[in-house]
């Protein structure tokens, strides 16, 4: 498909109203960890921790609880988390790394929703103690841990899970945050060719934790697109990609990427609403068709409106208003019923009369 300078212009200005209306909080803009800070500068190696200015330590636990040679000093504003090791209570080791803590939520967040990828992160923190834990779980496990009715959740287990074992093959433990320290080109090249990641995965965390002019989409994105008609309804993934990356500037590609993320967010709980209120309504008229029967059935409109939350009262009413002869519509009905029988009645008097009167006549 030609990508016309127009439609790239339309798509670009449709962009920046999209920014506008999802603020990307300053924490999460914060390229290089947002809250969880950045990897210290300076190096000393005792007892397997590297230290840097205001950083906190962190390593990977290895046999006995031990903490391993293999580890980080990462600071931010308001300090960080304590080291990962022998005594006290240890956290999930991705929590003391950004980077792969990233890795973690947007998998959770590909095809599915921020609150849901929240939840389930929550779910897997109190689950395992570390993220070399979740390595070595089953991906029946891991879908177990996320939710029976996670999206996708047998492939996002079975993918993370192969993502996890490839970076340990490589660094020899979990870490991601010397990707920081490498050039764009090759942080993005060593996120991309990481075993089973999709490529929303890898380009969610190259942007918003690495600063690559990149963007993350996946599939509930583009209809999100399609549906704005920002984008043709033919087109395709990867030539939306290429549209967005040629209608953003750089800077503005982290914020691009939260308020799309945020705009599909928005589309499912409007989706979600609506179909309650369907469902809802439809009870409504369900629990009021009985009191309307109840109340045009005179006598049996108590046991009939019983069956609606609303229509009990309603048919009680009909019900009592039908016995007195009153103004209900079982009342009316009988009123009515009983002034065509003295109507038929007094026709039938006025018949017999004329009969006679002309027997008379005859006579």
């Amino acid at each position: 498909m030609t990508l016309s300078g127009d439609r790239i212009k339309t798509l670009g200005a449709y962009l920046q109203k999209l920014r506008a209306r999802f603020p990307m909080p300053e924490a999460a803009a914060e390229v290089g960890g947002g809250a969880g800070g950045g990897v210290g500068s300076g190096a000393s190696r005792e007892g397997g921790r590297v230290e840097g200015e205001g950083g906190v330590n962190l390593g990977s636990k290895g046999e006995g609880g031990a903490v391993g040679e293999a580890g980080a000093s990462v600071g931010g504003a308001g300090g960080g988390v304590g080291a990962v090791g022998g005594g006290g209570e240890s956290r999930c080791c991705c929590h003391n790394d950004p980077v792969l803590r990233e890795l973690v939520r947007s998998y959770l967040v590909w095809e599915s929703t921020t609150p849901k990828a929240e939840a389930a992160l929550k779910r897997i923190d109190q689950a395992v103690v570390d993220v070399n834990e979740l390595r070595v779980c089953m991906p029946a496990e891991i879908a177990q841990i996320m939710g029976a009715n996670y999206p996708k959740a047998e492939e996002r287990a079975t993918r993370l899970r192969a993502t996890l074992n490839d970076l340990y093959r490589r660094e020899h433990c979990l870490k991601l945050f010397h990707l920081l320290e490498k050039s764009r080109k090759e942080s993005r090249a060593y996120l991309e060719t990481l075993a089973a990641i999709p490529a929303f995965v890898a380009a969610r965390v190259a942007v918003l934790k690495l600063g690559i002019n990149v963007v993350p989409m996946d599939e509930r994105q583009l209809q999100c697109l399609k549906n704005a008609r920002a984008v043709a309804t033919t087109t395709d993934l990867a030539t939306a990609l290429g549209m967005v990356e040629k209608a953003v500037k750089a800077a503005d590609m982290p914020e691009t990427a939260y308020a799309l993320q945020a705009w599909s967010d928005e589309a499912q709980t409007v989706v979600i609403k609506t179909s309650k209120s369907a469902a809802s309504g439809t009870g409504a008229s369900a629990g009021s068709s009985p009191a309307a029967s109840g109340s045009s059935s005179g006598g049996n409109a108590k046991s009939a409106g019983a069956k609606g939350s609303g229509g009990k009262a309603n048919a009680r009413t009909a019900d009592s208003k039908s016995d007195r002869g009153g103004k209900g519509e079982g009342g009316s009905s009988a009123k009515s019923g009983s002034a065509s029988a003295r109507k038929a009645a007094g026709g039938g008097k006025k018949g017999s009369t004329g009969g006679g009167s002309s027997k008379k006549r005859r006579a």
